[in-house]
């Protein structure tokens, strides 16, 4: 996560997790809640991006597509030094991030919501005795957990707005031509 990125992502981390703070009966980890939904979320939004990378990579969009980003120049370190990237090489790179941070997800939110459930894990190592401080614990670092888990989910939606926002209006942005037009050969007003 860049800098620039991080305000904005834990910013809505709080909001995604506040109301299940502040809500102790809303589910958050368990089936039906939250991150149940997301789950199915992040399935259809990794195909998306699969979608968009395909798209992004192949759009023949003219020169202007492979030219090298002049304002806001963004550069891929390589062993020789840096190399500033073309539009094409940007978008490219940035949906295949989204694509592989939106599965990875996908498959850690669905490994958490089935164990969010299980006690046996929430009392592990401890004996009967300990189970109620177990729980305390959970209690405790529940809106802790709540928050960390929303920060890699705020996080794609941060990155996801800035890459519709650059395929929008970055994307096709041309830069202006003047375009002279003859005037009709029977025009007689001149």
């Amino acid at each position: 996560m860049r800098r620039r990125d991080a305000p904005a992502a834990l910013f809505g981390a709080l909001l995604l997790s506040a109301p299940f703070i502040a809500f102790p009966d809303a589910v958050f980890f368990g089936s039906g809640g939250f991150l149940a939904s997301v789950v199915a979320l992040f399935s259809t939004l990794a195909g998306f991006y699969v979608a968009a990378l395909v798209a992004a990579a192949t759009l023949s969009h003219g020169a202007d597509l492979d030219s090298v980003i002049q304002v806001g120049k963004i550069f891929r370190d390589e062993d020789e030094g840096q190399r500033p990237l073309t539009r094409r090489q940007f978008v490219c790179a940035l949906f295949g991030y989204l694509a592989f941070l939106a599965f990875v997800l996908s498959i850690v939110l669905n490994l958490i919501v089935p164990l969010s459930q299980s006690k046996a894990l929430i009392s592990l190592g401890a004996s009967k005795i300990y189970a109620e401080s177990a729980w305390t614990v959970v209690d405790v670092l529940g809106p802790v957990a709540k928050v960390l888990i929303s920060i890699p989910i705020s996080h794609l939606f941060v990155v996801t707005s800035y890459g519709l926002y650059y395929l929008i209006k970055r994307l096709y942005e041309k830069r202006p031509a003047l375009v002279q037009t003859a005037p009709p050969a029977n025009d007689r007003a001149a």
